[in-house]
């Protein structure tokens, strides 16, 4: 899980395979930079084959 308006750390789950699965309010106020929206990825067994 990370915030959305961290792209960088949003590549690296991508990268290994994790699929998104949801988009929900960031707990307590955003931070400088911070949109206030939490990415949550999954790794499943479909997706943990494709690989880079």
């Amino acid at each position: 899980m990370h915030d959305l308006a961290n792209v960088r750390s949003g590549a690296i789950p991508r990268r290994l395979g994790f699929v998104e699965v949801e988009r929900r309010p960031g707990q307590g106020p955003p931070l400088s930079g911070e949109s206030g929206t939490d990415v949550v990825w999954r790794l499943t067994p479909d997706t943990a084959s494709e690989g880079p």
